[in-house]
C-alpha cells in the first residue's frame, strides 16, 4: 500500500483508506494531527462518506469521527 499525501488528493483519486497504515493511525491516535488541509478533509468526508451532498454538520462528523484529533479540538475548528 502506498500512503496518501496532501497532493495527491484531487477529483480523479480513488481513495481508500481502510488498508493504510497512516489513515489507521490516525483513527488510533487522538493526539496525531493529520497532514490534510481542512478542504482536504472536506472533500476526504465527502468522499468516503458514501453520501451525494452533506451537510455542515455531516462533514463536521464524519472528520471528528476518523479523526479524533479534532474531537479535542471542539468546536474550533
Amino acid at each position: 500500500d502506498n500512503p496518501i499525501y496532501p497532493n495527491d488528493i484531487s477529483d480523479n483519486n480513488d481513495l481508500i483508506f481502510d488498508h493504510d497504515d497512516q489513515w489507521k493511525m490516525y483513527k488510533s491516535n487522538p493526539h496525531a494531527k493529520p497532514i490534510y488541509s481542512y478542504s482536504q478533509l472536506i472533500f476526504l468526508a465527502m468522499k468516503q462518506s458514501g453520501y451525494e451532498k452533506m451537510t455542515l454538520q455531516m462533514i463536521y462528523e464524519w472528520v471528528a469521527d476518523n479523526f479524533p484529533y479534532f474531537k479535542k479540538m471542539e468546536p474550533t475548528w
